[in-house]
């Protein structure tokens, strides 16, 4: 999934090169309001907004602790055509439970309650482009305005499942 993000942002990048652009916002309380239109939740203690970015029918948010090294992500898909790319995406880290590509490894999926419906959380672990190894979760869900994910990811020596479960649990 963090390629897909990666992918994404520099689609958006190349598309601004070429004089099609995708909105970037830093502002706090437009990146809340972006988030807002995605999902309701409680924002665990010590995350700041950092970025949200709206392009074509993709809105992403961004939230960072304040070490830096933990962020949550929610994606929301408002075309029925690019929501099954999202789907698509969980489904191939659910069966493919190591990934050379992205050097991560599955180490549990499990069903969790979203929103009122079910669906499945994917803990996984791997090494980041320093080679620090980072713990993930994502879990797809239908957002206010379409099918959504959240993907949380931090540092396995910080990993708190407490916070993803407390995080998952506050989703309206």
């Amino acid at each position: 999934m963090k390629k897909l993000i990666i992918t994404f942002l520099f689609l958006a990048s190349l598309l601004t090169a070429c004089g099609i652009n995708p909105s970037f916002v830093t502002d706090v309380e437009k990146i809340n309001n972006a988030a807002a239109e995605i999902v309701k939740f409680d924002l665990p203690e010590g995350f700041l907004p950092e970025l949200s970015v709206n392009f074509k029918e993709y809105t992403m948010v961004s939230y960072k602790s304040g070490n830096g090294g933990t962020h949550l992500y929610f994606i929301q898909v408002n075309n029925p055509i690019e929501s099954e790319i999202l789907s698509q995406q969980v489904e191939v880290f659910v069966t493919n439970t190591v990934s050379p590509e992205n050097r991560t490894k599955v180490l549990e999926s499990r069903p969790v309650v979203v929103r009122g419906k079910e669906t499945t959380l994917v803990l996984s672990q791997g090494l980041n482009g320093n080679g620090k190894t980072y713990r993930q979760a994502m879990v797809a869900f239908e957002g206010l305005g379409g099918p959504a994910m959240l993907i949380f990811s931090t540092p396995t020596d910080v990993w708190n499942l407490d916070t993803l479960n407390t995080l998952i649990e506050s989703i309206e």
